[in-house]
């Protein structure tokens, strides 16, 4: 009994420790399982995170790379926008409020008509372009779903219209209404302030044994005046009368078309000036976005008046009068030029001054540009300016001493042309002295 009980119990003892020995077996293999999932999760959470890293540098060189001139894109978007509207609206204040009393102030009526034919079809285009580049820029580089956005593109549009509707419609029938009044005028023999410009004077001579005074005859008359052959000598010699009279024309009916005509013309420019008005209330009211209105407004028509006047309105004028006659215009319109930008300049400079912060880099360096814009039109206004102008009318005093100049003469003073014709000068001679004249 005692050999069968040690080897039961030698045989339970065996099965247990196979068990525990089984247990420990199946214990270490599932920590190695689960060691093994352990370091098969870390490795795939380091790869994902290793992915994900990789990701985000590519995602940042990207957004290097691509920034730059996305950022170029927007500020210069935001430029354009801002000399667009800038040059509209200088320009637009610059001939609807101050050039055009100038010009009417220093020319004769019909010939400021002439100038004005010249100058407001480029003007209209100059604007039409400002508008036009402030638009696009603004559709292109803003946030266009703002009710802010779309109330600003709306004005836009309304002054780009208006200018167009002034440029392709009002303005060329007010042109043509107005040479039509002057062709009227010049058949009736007025509207003699443009006459000795349109057609040079001409001279009549006289042969005689005493000199004779010749005057200028008014080109509205469209008949020139020629000595008659076998002209009589002696103290009272007279001028031969012209050979050709001019047309008669019914008074009534022609005073009647003037009038006709001077209402429909008055009729376009109040259309055209109301438009003008219309497209710069539009203008300002793009403006009023704007953190700054005056600063805005102030430096738009600083830059706007000294664009047109410098790069445009100069050259159609040169193109347009006679030399001196130009000195003269520009010598009252050049004042009034530098005045203006220098009440857009300050009231721009006191604007940023007042609203804005001024201890920034960039702050600092636009308050010296705008100091520096203002004190170089000072300069011009009170120094350059006044010498030029003095040393252009001392040529201009040296030039009618001299007999030269005479693109000015017709305008200031009638040539008075004294021709001594002998007692026997021949046909021939007095055509001769009466060419001379007449060259």
């Amino acid at each position: 009994m005692d050999a069968k009980d040690r080897v039961s119990d030698i045989a339970g003892r065996a099965e247990q420790y196979t068990q525990d020995a089984a247990g420990r077996a199946a214990r270490k293999a599932a920590r190695a399982e689960e060691a093994v999932k352990a370091k098969a999760g870390k490795a795939a959470s380091n790869l994902s995170d290793i992915a994900r890293r990789a990701r985000d540098v590519a995602s940042d060189a990207a957004a290097y790379l691509l920034g730059g001139p996305r950022e170029a894109a927007r500020t210069a978007t935001a430029v354009m926008h801002l000399l667009g509207f800038a040059t509209a609206y200088g320009v637009s204040v610059w001939v609807t409020f101050v050039s055009s009393y100038v010009l009417a102030a220093a020319l004769p009526r019909q010939q400021l008509g002439m100038v004005q034919s010249k100058l407001f079809p480029v003007y209209f285009r100059a604007v039409a372009y400002g508008i036009g580049l402030a638009l696009a820029a603004h559709l292109l580089g803003r946030e266009r779903s703002s009710l802010a956005a779309r109330a600003q593109s709306f004005n836009l549009l309304a002054a780009l219209a208006l200018v167009l509707a002034n440029m392709l419609l009002l303005e060329p029938k007010a042109t043509k209404v107005m040479f039509e009044r002057m062709k009227v005028e010049k058949e009736e023999g007025r509207g003699r302030d443009m006459a000795d410009i349109v057609d040079p004077p001409v001279v009549t001579v006289a042969a005689g044994n005493t000199a004779t005074t010749t005057t200028t005859v008014p080109t509205a008359v469209p008949a020139a005046r020629n000595p008659a052959d076998g002209a009589a000598t002696g103290n009272n010699n007279m001028a031969a009368k012209s050979s050709a009279a001019p047309a008669p024309v019914d008074a009534q009916t022609s005073k009647n078309r003037v009038v006709r005509l001077n209402q429909r013309l008055k009729k376009l420019n109040g259309y055209s000036s109301l438009c003008n008005v219309l497209c710069l209330m539009a203008l300002t009211e793009a403006a009023r976005t704007a953190t700054a209105v005056m600063h805005l407004l102030g430096f738009a028509t600083a830059y706007g008046v000294s664009v047109w006047v410098t790069f445009v309105s100069s050259y159609v004028l040169a193109a347009a009068l006679p030399r001196q006659q130009l000195g003269m215009v520009q010598s009252k319109l050049f004042p009034v030029y530098f005045r203006a930008v220098a009440y857009g300049i300050g009231l721009a400079l006191a604007a940023h001054l007042l609203g804005r912060e001024r201890s920034s880099l960039a702050a600092r360096a636009q308050s010296f540009n705008l100091l520096a814009a203002l004190a170089l039109v000072l300069a011009n206004m009170l120094l350059l300016e006044p010498k030029a102008t003095k040393v252009m009318f001392e040529r201009m005093k040296v030039e009618k001493e001299e007999g030269r100049g005479r693109d000015m003469a017709d305008i200031v003073d009638p040539p008075v042309v004294t021709v001594a014709a002998g007692k026997g000068s021949s046909k021939q001679e007095q055509t001769q002295q009466q060419q001379v004249v007449q060259a």
